[in-house]
């Protein structure tokens, strides 16, 4: 079997243009989620980003990626991932999911939220709710010598105990000269997964966003992108780009952040 490739390790100069990628993401994904309400299209917003990004200086990851027609993706409801942007207008009720990679001088960063769009259902409250708070118990345990399989059992047994199944078929990533790179971080102990025993360095930048649904039996819809639940039941993930330091970690994709 061929050996897997190493992750990287950014230096600190890196890691700076990687933090300023991580800086406007975040403020894209602010000022969207400022802008996401009632009466507007998802495409509406992806203009929005588009002018975004833009204005600070970076480059959309998502538009044209492997034909990716949007500059980020827009998920509503029963749609988990990879939602294109269209005239579809945002109405009261909806958990719209944002996710929204950016280039900023050849160095990529990642990050995802989700919005709740005036009264939502408790379900799609408590989801959001859960999906958010796994995101930051796994941040929580993240220093250098941690291993990938304690990073996938962490995701997955908060999810578990609060009701939850992860998503199987896609999974966290290493970022930074490519917007996926190893390490693979799926959101579940996968047996055969070659980075299950990598212990993190200090300069590793990892993508960490696990997905939670009801169910997990996942169907790509006829657009090619757009991937749903079997019963259409929803599901969300939230998203950070974190580097790991000889403390633990930090959040790339947080304008609290300094190096």
């Amino acid at each position: 079997m061929k050996k897997p490739k190493h992750p990287k390790i950014y230096s600190k100069n890196q890691i700076k243009k990687i933090r300023a990628a991580g800086d406007i993401v975040a403020r894209v994904l602010a000022g969207l989620s400022i802008q996401c309400k009632e009466g507007i299209t998802t495409k509406q917003l992806d203009e929005l980003a588009a002018k975004y990004i833009a204005k600070w200086g970076g480059i959309s990851a998502s538009y044209q990626y492997n034909g990716f027609p949007g500059h980020c993706s827009i998920s509503i409801d029963e749609v988990l991932l990879h939602g294109i942007p269209s005239d579809q207008v945002i109405k009261n009720g909806m958990l719209v999911g944002i996710d929204c990679p950016v280039i900023y001088q050849g160095m990529y960063a990642d990050g995802a939220i989700n919005v709740e769009v005036g009264e939502v259902s408790e379900d799609k409250k408590r989801l959001n709710e859960v999906s958010k708070k796994c995101l930051y118990k796994t941040l929580e345990i993240l220093k250098p010598g941690v291993t990938i399989r304690e990073i996938c059992e962490r995701q997955q047994q908060y999810a578990n105990e609060n009701g939850f199944k992860v998503i199987k078929d896609f999974q966290g990533h290493g970022v930074g000269r490519n917007l996926h790179e190893p390490p693979a971080i799926p959101y579940y102990v996968k047996e055969d997964n070659p980075y299950n025993d990598y212990k993190l360095k200090v300069g590793n930048v990892l993508a960490i966003e696990p997905g939670l649904v009801t169910n997990d039996v996942l169907i790509t819809t006829q657009d090619g992108w757009s991937v749903v639940n079997e019963d259409l039941s929803v599901g969300t993930s939230w998203e950070h780009t974190v580097v790991i330091t000889e403390k633990g970690y930090n959040v790339l994709t947080s304008v609290d952040f300094k190096i």
